[in-house]
């Protein structure tokens, strides 16, 4: 019924007709866009549901709405007429496994630990050191060579009996390191905001999740010291906190215009940003371009506590490693993803699995090739 250029929400026969179409034994194909979706930002025009695809044809070049927010739901599956038309480069690309070619390449026989680098893993208040845990236990699965683990809420911990290969250390005690990764459970009391301004004076990458994010939305010296960094920053937000990192910017909803969102956040923090949710949106470090990836991986199995907390470390591990900042934020970014649909259910996956299952995706596409 109506394509790309719908600018209100459906009414009257055409929203009885796609309330029809959905409710109908056929199979239904989508032309160009499902009727009633924005086709930029896959949500729905006025918040109105309309037809819910079980395959797209669109036509010239891929459109972002349809693999994020509501369109993940609403397009089914996609398939790009070009029409014989070169459309030209485009600001946005899909994240597929070609974008992190270099996480593929088989490591030498020859290695050891100190190759690939360590990751101090800095979180965990009282009630919340879990987080801190599938943090570093995430990233050993991912390849990092250590892993060191500092919880501001237990300082005197000393051995995760599930993964003893985890090294323990306060704040003042922490090694050099390849990586940092802050945030997981860290909470938002005064040693947390400590906590993430001695990180931030690390000439290291730092990834930023979680309470970290909130620390830096209230703290202008510590939004002022993440933003005046030299070395690479990553945030991971959900929708939520990335509302509240652009508190200041009341013509931006977040869930409304996510490429536009995470876009601004990278500018404005000087930062990588993923933004987490259906699609994940990825942003170069500054914004540089306008240039995003839109995440086509994952699912409802991810909905669940400390999944965030295992895509920190999976960043963390392979910058670690020494990949490129992009290479390491996207590749890590698809295979959390991937690791939920490796699960083949849309409930019941714990985020203490989502690694392993990771790893195996990684297995599977270096066997590929």
């Amino acid at each position: 019924m109506f394509g790309i250029g719908l600018s209100r929400s459906l009414s009257g026969a055409y929203l009885e007709a796609s309330n029809w179409a959905n409710q109908g034994s056929s199979r239904v194909v989508a032309l160009d866009v499902p009727s009633g979706l924005d086709a930029d930002s896959g949500v729905w025009v006025g918040e109105v549901a309309g037809v819910r695809a079980q395959a797209t044809l669109t036509f010239l070049g891929d459109k972002p709405g349809l693999h994020m927010s509501d369109g993940c739901d609403a397009a089914g599956t996609i398939h790009v007429e070009s029409l014989g038309i070169d459309p030209g480069p485009s600001r946005g690309q899909l994240n597929e496994p070609g974008q992190f070619a270099a996480i593929l390449r088989p490591r030498d026989r020859n290695s050891h630990k100190g190759r690939y680098g360590s990751v101090a893993v800095i979180g965990g208040e009282i009630g919340m050191i879990g987080a801190t845990l599938l943090a570093g236990r995430s990233a050993l699965r991912l390849g990092a060579g250590r892993v060191y683990v500092c919880c501001v809420g237990d300082p005197d911990l000393r051995v995760d009996p599930v993964c003893p290969e985890l090294m323990f250390r306060s704040l003042d005690r922490l090694p050099p390191v390849q990586a940092v990764v802050i945030g997981c459970g860290i909470g938002t009391f005064e040693a947390a905001r400590r906590a993430l301004q001695h990180a931030l004076t690390l000439d290291t990458p730092v990834v930023l999740d979680a309470d970290a994010l909130n620390l830096v939305a209230t703290d202008k010296d510590l939004r002022r010291a993440l933003v005046q960094r030299e070395p690479a920053s990553v945030l991971t937000p959900h929708p939520l906190e990335a509302a509240r990192l652009l508190a200041g910017e009341p013509a931006i909803q977040v869930n409304s215009d996510r490429i536009a969102a995470a876009t601004l956040l990278a500018r404005q923090l000087r930062s990588a940003v993923v933004l987490k949710g259906a699609g994940s949106v990825i942003v170069d470090r500054f914004g540089d371009g306008d240039r995003y990836w839109v995440n086509p991986t994952g699912g409802p199995a991810l909905a669940t506590a400390g999944t965030g907390d295992v895509l920190a470390g999976m960043i963390g591990a392979l910058i670690a490693q020494g990949f490129d900042l992009r290479v390491a934020v996207l590749g890590a970014t698809w295979l959390h993803g991937r690791a939920a649909q490796a699960h083949r259910a849309d409930v019941g996956l714990l985020a203490s699995e989502v690694a392993e299952l990771a790893v195996r995706e990684l297995a599977h596409l270096k066997h590929q090739g």
